[in-house]
């Protein structure tokens, strides 16, 4: 899992899960043995950098969602996550 954890970070199946947060930064981290994907940017995130960061052995739970970066979320989690609304986590890098 991850070794640091910036503020508004959650642990879950994901590695880090950033939701709702503007301009935070994951540096230098190692992200792995996770349920699903490593690093997952949702619920209209914006303005995040992340960089140099070591991801390995994604997709431990389920191997359909081993991403190593997840940026959004699938329209189908839009009713749990964004009211009903599309998943607008623009401007990450």
């Amino acid at each position: 899992m991850v070794q640091a954890f910036p503020s508004g970070w959650s642990r879950l199946f994901v590695g880090s899960l950033v939701g709702t947060r503007d301009d935070p930064r994951m540096r230098r981290c190692t992200c792995g043995v996770g349920g699903t994907a490593a690093i997952h940017l949702r619920t209209f995130s914006t303005d995040n950098a992340v960089s140099g960061n070591i991801v390995h052995d994604t997709g431990m739970k389920n191997e359909t969602y081993g991403e190593g970066l997840y940026v959004g979320s699938a329209n189908s989690n839009w009713g749990t996550y964004t009211g009903v609304q599309p998943d607008a986590s623009d401007r990450n890098r």
